[in-house]
């Protein structure tokens, strides 16, 4: 009777699991995606000009992003921001952007805010592929003359893109070594080969080369780990930087934003060659 017991008690619990790891591997797009719609702030807001840029993608998304001008700027940052759905942090990071000396161009990736499509791993990597074009088609930049800055999941997306074009600098802020660090930091008792996407910035940084990146993680991040963009770091050669910044993964921008405008000064006027020693 004993035995009848704890074979029923096993197989309701492996039951139970198995229904887990179908949750998990059906709903995992959710751990990285969280669209929130609409923006909820206006450049006016912050006294900022804005152009609304409408890309068409190759695979036929339309995708929508905000340039802001910068007259004396001789770079442009791209923003890959994170996965909120929202540019309201965003603008006013290009608010400190443009007082930097760059013009910015911030984007929703597919499936976020006003832009189309649904989300996959090769249609981001598309996205900025065709924004990066869109830049120099329509703005008249060259390659050289842009800086990838790429938050969160939009770390990995801006490494890949700085391995397939010749930008001046990389930036990358509260960024994941890759998608299955991040997945089993998540869920501690499910196999990591579940994991069914792999963004794996690790990788694309390592493939970089005399490319300036400068790396801004907390140590409080609570979603990303610090060893994260540690790790990051670590995989990079040499010209870099690794920021410090304060408080969890989503107040890091409120708790450091003198340190954040600070060392994005410094990094935009580090691109220039006298200033290239100073980059440790």
């Amino acid at each position: 009777m004993g035995m009848k017991v704890t074979t029923i008690l096993l197989a309701g619990v492996s039951g139970a699991y198995l229904l887990f790891l179908v949750f998990v591997y059906s709903t995992q797009h959710r751990l990285i995606l969280n669209p929130s719609g609409v923006s909820e702030l206006n450049p006016d807001d912050y006294g900022l000009f804005a152009e609304d840029l409408w890309i068409e993608t190759s695979d036929g998304i339309t995708l929508h992003g905000r340039y802001f001008p910068n007259e004396r700027a001789e770079l442009a940052v791209i923003f890959a921001h994170d996965d909120t759905g929202k540019m309201g942090t965003g603008i006013e990071m290009a608010e400190i952007l443009l007082k930097s000396g760059a013009s910015v161009l911030m984007y929703h990736h597919r499936g976020t805010g006003q832009s189309t499509g649904d989300f996959s791993e090769e249609g981001l990597y598309h996205d900025i592929e065709d924004v990066i074009q869109a830049l120099v088609r329509e703005k008249g930049y060259e390659e050289n003359d842009m800086v990838l800055y790429g938050r969160a999941l939009g770390g990995a997306v801006a490494a890949y893109a700085a391995n397939r074009f010749s930008v001046r600098g990389l930036v990358l802020e509260s960024a994941f070594l890759n998608y299955r660090a991040m997945f089993t930091d998540k869920y501690l008792l499910v196999p990591a080969w579940l994991a069914k996407y792999e963004f794996p910035a690790d990788r694309f940084l390592g493939e970089i080369s005399e490319l300036p990146v400068m790396i801004m993680h907390s140590p409080d991040d609570e979603i990303a780990g610090f060893y994260h963009g540690e790790g990051l770091y670590d995989v990079l050669g040499h010209p870099k930087m690794l920021i410090e910044l304060n408080g969890g993964h989503t107040e890091s921008f409120a708790a450091s934003r003198d340190i954040i405008e600070q060392n994005w000064a410094f990094y935009i006027a580090g691109l220039c060659s006298r200033c290239r020693p100073y980059m440790n």
